[in-house]
């Protein structure tokens, strides 16, 4: 009866066959060995692993063959497993993606896209048929109209004195840069052992500048990007965009959270995100160890109105200059004894000087002490409270029944 070796050449047994020795010969010899040594089967894909498997039968099977020709379409990397059977092949992979040729378990070889490669099928394991040529000095890769993709596991390493260049247009250096586990991904590290690494990024001949961007999205062309540039007389930290990309804010991150932001409007921020940014005229202030904080400016404005030891007498009784934006948010009046005095304020601009009592600021709410020597309000109901840089006011006392001395400040924060 006959049998099959792991090519599946038919073995003929002893008295067998009587006959019929020239068919299965002649089958053997011209099908069977001539596929394992010389022929070349395509197998096509269709976006989803093949599988090959070994028959008992010495007719054609793709798997005997010495060349295997990958077509159809693999728009993603797919796997080739092969039958558990010792051969060599000659692997050919005019697909888009590579391919990781396999046995059902064990180790594998990938094979990239628009490349041939030579493995070794142990039968367990499918591993590079050669791992070592003397008469190469130099590795030249050269992707021409096309990709060279899917190099992981096609090179344990490559060392060469030279330079990488590539050549066309949207040239990309692709690897496991998102591994979950940080220590597998791809990454630039010295060939001197016990070193720091410092990548440099240049320019060319005559050039002075030299950027790094990295992108928020796939298409570079439309894209918001983070760019770190260095040219003569600046070095940049830019925050952009690339065509119908978005402008982001900057954010600078410690211990896993943001602590300081600058927005596209120029807004600072510190601590949390993007909302600390204070309001119109307010100072940033350390706070020690913790994030700064936004302090309002609060400045006084005090006059004093004295009448030189005898009782202070109605009328205008100073001017005074302001030199910076404010708004007035109270007033406090003090007297040297308790007395009833109404103190009015007038506005105006320089070129106006001086005020009159047409430019009184205090509507109905007057500064008023009545029979106390002291009074304060924030209620400043009717007040026009903004002061500009330049204008001038006059201190006009309305009544007053006893005090010689009288102080008027008024509170206000600077713009």
């Amino acid at each position: 009866m006959s049998s099959y070796s792991n090519l599946k050449i038919e073995l003929i047994g002893n008295g067998e066959q009587s006959g019929q020795w020239g068919d299965t010969t002649n089958l053997n010899l011209g099908t069977a060995i001539e596929e394992a040594i010389a022929n070349t089967a395509d197998v096509t894909f269709a976006n989803a692993p093949v599988v090959l498997t070994a028959a008992n039968n010495n007719g054609s099977q793709a798997f005997r063959h010495a060349r295997l020709n990958l077509i159809g379409v693999a728009a993603t990397p797919q796997d080739l497993e092969l039958p558990g059977v010792a051969k060599l092949y000659v692997i050919n992979n005019t697909l888009a993606s590579y391919i990781t040729v396999k046995n059902a378990a064990g180790s594998s070889v990938v094979v990239p896209a628009a490349a041939t490669m030579m493995v070794y099928n142990t039968g367990t394991n499918v591993v590079d048929a050669i791992s070592y040529a003397s008469a190469f000095s130099t590795l030249n890769l050269t992707a021409t109209g096309g990709t060279l993709s899917g190099m992981t596991g096609g090179f344990s390493s490559i060392t060469d004195s030279g330079n990488l260049t590539f050549t066309g247009t949207a040239n990309r250096i692709r690897g496991d840069f998102s591994n979950a586990t940080e220590s597998n991904r791809v990454a630039f590290q010295t060939s001197t052992s016990n070193s720091a690494t410092n990548v440099n990024v240049l320019p060319s001949g005559s050039g002075t500048l030299a950027a790094l961007a990295v992108a928020n999205a796939a298409d570079a062309s439309n894209a918001g990007y983070l760019a770190i540039s260095s040219t003569t007389g600046v070095n940049v930290l830019d925050s952009g965009k690339t065509g119908t990309g978005t402008y982001n804010p900057l954010a600078l991150y410690t211990n896993g959270a943001e602590k300081v932001r600058l927005t596209t409007t120029g807004a600072l921020s510190f601590g949390a995100t993007g909302t600390a940014y204070g309001t119109s005229g307010q100072i940033l202030t350390s706070q020690g160890n913790t994030s700064p904080q936004w302090v309002s400016l609060t400045v006084a404005i005090p006059v004093v109105m004295s009448g030189g030891g005898f009782l202070l007498s109605t009328g205008v009784k100073a001017y005074l200059e302001i030199p910076f934006n404010c708004v007035i948010y109270q007033w406090s009046l003090l007297a040297d004894t308790s007395t009833s005095a109404v103190v009015d304020i007038w506005k105006d601009t320089f070129a106006n000087f001086p005020p009159t009592v047409a430019d009184s600021i205090t509507a109905s709410a007057t500064p008023t002490l009545t029979a106390t020597n002291k009074n304060q309000s924030s209620t400043l109901t009717g007040w026009t409270t903004t002061i500009n840089a330049g204008d001038i006011l006059a201190f006009n006392v309305n009544s007053n029944s006893a005090a010689t001395l009288l102080t008027l400040s008024l509170w206000a924060l600077k713009t």
